[in-house]
């Protein structure tokens, strides 16, 4: 239900420039930045669990293949990290593309502006 008034916010508030889109592209891939990011808590969780439980076991090999597979998984989240860490770079950079748009967007309003007064002027003279 938030997502759904996070994303009619975000549709106001750029539907005023005319950037609507992009400002739901952007709302929707923070959505996945988040969703990655609890993906890897919740692996990095598990791991410890299972590691801690395989460490409270007497049996030796369960021990020694639950610690290889922490290992494992450390590499995992180590990658999803990097992952994650390039992801919000990508994010960041419709963020620059919607901040450019709107500047854009001024410049093409004082342009019209100029050429209207400019017009004027020569209508004058």
């Amino acid at each position: 239900m938030a997502r759904i008034f996070r994303r009619a916010a975000n549709k106001m508030m750029n539907s005023r420039d005319g950037h609507e889109s992009i400002g739901l592209l952007i709302s929707d891939e923070k959505v996945v930045y988040e969703s990655y990011q609890k993906i890897v808590m919740a692996q990095v969780d598990e791991s410890i669990s299972l590691l801690k439980w395989a460490k409270s076991e007497e049996n030796l090999a369960l021990q020694d293949v639950f610690s290889k597979a922490f290992e494992v998984s450390c590499m995992w989240t180590s990658s999803w990290r990097d992952f994650n860490h390039e992801y919000y770079k990508y994010r960041k950079t419709f963020k620059e593309v919607l901040r450019e748009e709107r500047v854009l967007d001024e410049e093409r309003r004082r342009q019209a502006m100029h050429t209207t007064k400019l017009n004027r002027l020569q209508k004058q003279v």
